[in-house]
């Protein structure tokens, strides 16, 4: 995940005075940064040494820097200058005869505390409200922040010093030089080469972990508490860095390190990646979360976002790492995953909340998620198929080689995959960047025919709104074998026909998930994502002080229904069902769940029966979620054995969007799944005679 932050421009008109109003700017050639943080007081001290290429008319300067800094001094090659410092802009005028790359030497301290979260449960927004903070337990200061001055324009060689309390080191881009301790004060230096946009700081009581591939450090630094994990996220690093440079060309950074925040954040920052102390000692994130980060790397970091024409950024990572990962376990592994993220968008975005790709800048919702990164990712790969391979990976190469440096747009990336593949993208990207929306496709009048010469399958593919352009695969199942062909469809209806010798049992549309197209509610499996976006959630409780219910408190703040309506089990009655998604805590009387459709389920006080095991411990926990066939309403239970075992599990539920069923003990998931759908999909059933009802 990578944030998106509004850069602060130093060329800005000031009126009024001894400074001109005309705005001008000046180019910094180099920096030298020595930065003390001071944890206790929630504050840095610095002294920047700037080289400036150039200055405006008349020897006017303008610098950005946070508007909370207090100036101590500034001089021109140690001559005291006249300035003013005004809501972050920093203006003086140089000495007729320092016109000539003078060096600047800027003092300033800063206060840095803004307030930390008192939960993140449910809480989209990636940063949490925290854009920069100084602290015992750490410190974070964002790109946006101006902690070091900036012109505005990309900078030259940029060297660092950081020092701090001992074992608080500070981590930047750029390449590791020094580290160490001396005079009870660690520090830690950096070297970077340019910078095109401005650097974000982290640091923290750390150790520091080492090791190399080829010209790249590879480098965590870690917290007391997961030390032990530091070749869990090297040895991946290595990994996938040789996996992505085969794709991808030459990893563009001196270095990437993996370094631990007091946040549960997951950004990706030019060169290294900031995840938080609980994200990184879950065992799945060296192999989800940290190939998508690398990848940022060429993408987002390396190559800029516009963001002002959408971020496409996200989608594309998600693809080559998220996705492409589980199509190299195996071609199913591929089609779940695409199905997952069609499921997603179908259960997450409403016609209301839709909107294009090009309008997409950030993740704030899970709506932004569904559309930002799984549709987007899902238009990466219809391009990987419209153009080839070699036109695919060619683009993708072709636009590192050219976007190093440069902020690129949909347009950008369209013609550069243009000119690899000899292709006209035009329609391609009109349909699916700049429009909004699915395909929403069904089958009518399907029917098979007897012609004397054998068998035909005739029917329609229908397209509900406005038609996409669409290549569609078509498999129709035969006691043969398979039997499939591609058909262009491209209008409200397009007739087909398949001709076949053998006996036929079902046809399939787009049998291998690879169109970006929209399910009725009925052919989604009930999914937890299914509870986050009920608009009338009743959730029926023990009673409203039950310590199983108070424990649970964290499940509704996950999946953002802490306003739903809470009702005891002695008030429910089951016309209270009608029309409502249902949210069970604890474990209902038969009676109460025979008129809400989990009859089947086993449960009881102190137990339950899941898959034929049964779970009696005080620290297992179940969480179903499911349709009614008759009303496609959803009814969840949550049934914690012990108010400890909810407590364990309750914050953590949410982040099992795409999953129907849960087994816990203690905070440890030992059984996940997605149910069935109520209905078929894009299909029809041939064999009985009886056709299945199809989409629309």
């Amino acid at each position: 995940m990578r944030t998106c932050c509004a850069l602060i421009l130093s060329c800005l008109f000031v009126a009024g005075g001894l400074f001109p109003s005309v705005a001008y700017c000046c180019s910094v050639a180099f920096s030298h940064l020595t930065v003390r943080l001071q944890p206790e007081e929630q504050q840095l001290t610095a002294t920047a040494r700037l080289g400036l290429a150039s200055v405006g008319a008349d020897q006017d300067c303008r610098l950005s820097l946070s508007p909370q800094a207090h100036i101590e001094h500034l001089t021109a090659n140690n001559i005291p200058l006249t300035y003013r410092f005004d809501a972050g802009r920093l203006s003086f005028l140089l000495p007729t005869a320092q016109k000539d790359m003078p060096e600047i030497v800027l003092s300033y301290r800063i206060r840095y505390d803004d307030p930390l979260p008192q939960t993140t449960i449910g809480v989209e927004d990636p940063s949490f409200g925290v854009g920069a903070t100084i602290g015992a337990q750490g410190a974070y200061l964002s790109p946006s922040t101006a902690w070091y001055p900036q012109s505005g324009l990309p900078q030259g060689p940029i060297s660092l010093r950081i020092e701090g309390p001992v074992g608080f080191y500070g981590v930047t881009s750029g390449r590791l030089g020094d580290y160490g301790t001396a005079d009870g004060t660690s520090f830690i230096e950096w070297k970077v080469d340019a910078s095109r946009d401005p650097l974000a700081l982290a640091a923290g009581y750390y150790q520091v972990f080492s090791d190399q591939l080829g010209d790249i450090q590879v480098l965590a630094f870690l917290g007391s508490q997961n030390a032990a994990l530091a070749s869990t996220y090297l040895d991946p690093t290595k990994k996938y860095l040789r996996f992505f440079q085969r794709l991808l060309g030459p990893y563009p950074y001196e270095k990437f390190a993996v370094v631990e925040n007091f946040l549960p954040t997951g950004y990706g920052l030019p060169s290294w990646t900031l995840l938080g102390s609980h994200i990184i000692s879950l065992p799945f994130i060296p192999h989800t979360s940290l190939p998508h980060e690398l990848v940022h790397s060429w993408f987002g970091n390396v190559v800029g976002v516009d963001y002002a024409t959408g971020n496409w950024a996200e989608g594309l990572t998600s693809y080559l790492s998220d996705y492409l990962l589980k199509e190299q376990l195996s071609e199913g592994h591929g089609r779940d995953y695409r199905l997952k993220l069609l499921r997603d968008y179908a259960s997450l975005v409403s016609a209301d909340d839709d909107y294009p790709l090009e309008a997409f800048v950030s993740r704030r919702s899970k709506t932004d998620q569904a559309i930002g990164y799984g549709k987007s990712a899902m238009v990466f790969h219809m391009l990987r198929r419209k153009i080839g391979e070699e036109g695919f990976w060619d683009g993708l190469r072709g636009v590192v080689a050219e976007g190093r440096g440069q902020r690129f747009s949909w347009s950008d990336l369209q013609r550069i995959f243009e000119q690899a593949s000899n292709t006209d993208l035009t329609d391609f990207f009109d349909q699916w960047i700049y429009r909004s929306g699915a395909a929403r496709l069904s089958f009518e009048d399907v029917r098979v025919v007897d012609t004397g010469a054998g068998r035909e399958v005739r029917g329609v593919v229908v397209q509900t709104g406005l038609p996409f352009a669409l290549k569609l695969a078509l498999q129709l199942k035969t006691e043969a074998g398979l039997v499939e062909r591609c058909m262009a469809v491209d209008g409200d209806r397009t007739s087909f026909v398949f001709r076949t010798d053998a006996p036929v049992l079902k046809l399939v549309g787009d049998p291998g998930i690879d169109i970006f197209r929209t399910f009725l509610p009925a052919e989604l499996p009930a999914t937890i994502n299914d509870l986050r976006a009920s608009t009338n959630l009743l959730v029926v409780v023990p009673a409203p002080d039950d310590p199983l219910f108070l424990a649970s408190h964290d499940l509704l703040l996950g999946l953002q229904q802490q306003g739903a309506e809470v009702i005891d089990w002695a008030s429910f009655v089951a016309e209270q069902a009608t029309g409502r998604d249902l949210l069970f805590v604890g474990a209902p009387s038969p009676s109460v769940r025979s008129a809400t459709g989990l009859s089947h389920l086993q449960a009881g006080e102190g137990w339950f029966r899941w898959r034929g095991v049964r779970y009696q411990d005080l620290d297992h926990s179940l969480f179903v979620s499911e349709k009614t066939a008759e009303t496609g309403r959803v009814v969840a239970l949550f049934h914690p054995l012990s108010a400890s075992a909810a407590q364990a599990v309750a914050r953590k539920i949410s982040h099992y969007g795409r999953y129907s069923h849960l087994v816990f003990r203690g905070g440890a998931n030992l059984y996940k799944a997605t149910g069935d759908p109520v209905a078929q999909g894009f299909s029809v059933d041939l064999g009985s005679g009886q056709f299945s009802e199809p989409v629309r």
